[in-house]
Order: structure tokens, then sequence, then C-alpha cells
């Protein structure tokens, strides 16, 4: 059997909203050169922000930290996941949308760039 276009696109991962509307991962390989830079820029910065949370001398530095972090794991997750509804994106928590970002992570263990 040939290696064709049909060996180029994954298997879509699908993500349950809560009122049981389906909607699907864009996984590394479907990425875009604006959205794998979109991806790694956001990546970095979130790197940067744990750094300036480590480094925060006050309650006031690591607040700020967080909510710096909050906003690019909201970016992150947006290009991973387009077609979540913006009101179920502000509605995760941090956590969560480390769960989300970790499951997808776990999904494209091994593809280049990730």
């Amino acid at each position: 059997m040939a290696f064709g276009i049909a060996d180029l696109q994954p298997e879509k991962e699908p993500f349950e909203l809560e009122d049981g509307e389906i909607i699907y991962f864009v996984s590394l390989a479907e990425f875009d050169a604006r959205q794998k830079a979109e991806f790694k820029r956001a990546k970095n910065e979130l790197e940067m922000a744990e750094k300036r949370f480590e480094r925060a001398r006050d309650d006031a530095g690591r607040e700020e930290a967080v909510m710096l972090q909050k906003e690019i794991s909201q970016k992150l997750v947006r290009v991973i996941l387009p077609d979540l509804p913006k009101a179920d994106l502000d509605g995760l928590t941090m956590g969560q949308m480390d769960m989300v970002l970790n499951h997808w992570t776990k999904l494209n263990e091994g593809q280049q760039g990730n």
C-alpha cells in the first residue's frame, strides 16, 4: 500500500463540552506556520511567566505572574481547541487548562516540533 495524503491526516481527538457538543483538538501535524509560531511563542512566554513567579518577592508579584500564566495558558488552549466557546475557556481553572494541555501534549508525543 502506498503512502499518501490520507496518511498525513491525523485522527481527530474529540473534546466534549458540558452541553454534550463535541469539538476537536487541532494536532501538531495540522498546525500551519502561524499556529506553530503562535504556540511556540506562547510556550516560551509561559516558561518566562513561571520564572517570574519564582522570582517574585511578594504576593502582588506572584499574583501578577499567575494572572499572566492564566492569560498565556488561555492562548495555548485557544490554539489547540479553536472551537472552544469563549465562556467555556474563561470558565476553565488553571488546573483544568494544565490538564487539557497535558492531554494534548501526550497525544502529540513524537511529532516533530512539540
